[in-house]
């Protein structure tokens, strides 16, 4: 992610990692801005001061958007946590000097 583009970069120099971690800031507050303008516009026509991410598809990506967008909300979420519970094996093995297997400190 973000907090590792310093140190996979850094080799490559200053001005590549600063250009490629505000390339990647630029994407996210521009993904970010346009969330919010989908959700302010589905919340305006649907006369509700919250909306979810499957009503602003509805209503922008039509009868398919919907469950593509939910499937693939699910699969980051289901990426993202596969990810912290590697992570998180990498640290208790590191933590007791190799007592726990990465493996055994996923399951917990």
């Amino acid at each position: 992610g973000i907090l590792a583009l310093p140190v996979e970069k850094g080799p490559a120099g200053f001005a590549p990692s600063a250009l490629s971690i505000i390339c990647c800031w630029v994407f996210m507050a521009a993904a970010g801005l346009l969330l919010a303008e989908v959700a302010l516009a589905t919340a305006r026509q649907t006369g509700r001061q919250t909306v979810s991410i499957e009503t602003m598809a509805s209503l922008t990506l039509g009868r398919w958007g919907t469950p593509i967008t939910s499937i693939c909300y699910l699969l980051l979420h289901y990426a993202l946590l596969v990810a912290y519970f590697v992570k998180t094996g990498i640290v208790v093995e590191t933590m007791s000097e190799g007592g726990v297997a990465a493996s055994v400190g996923t399951i917990g």
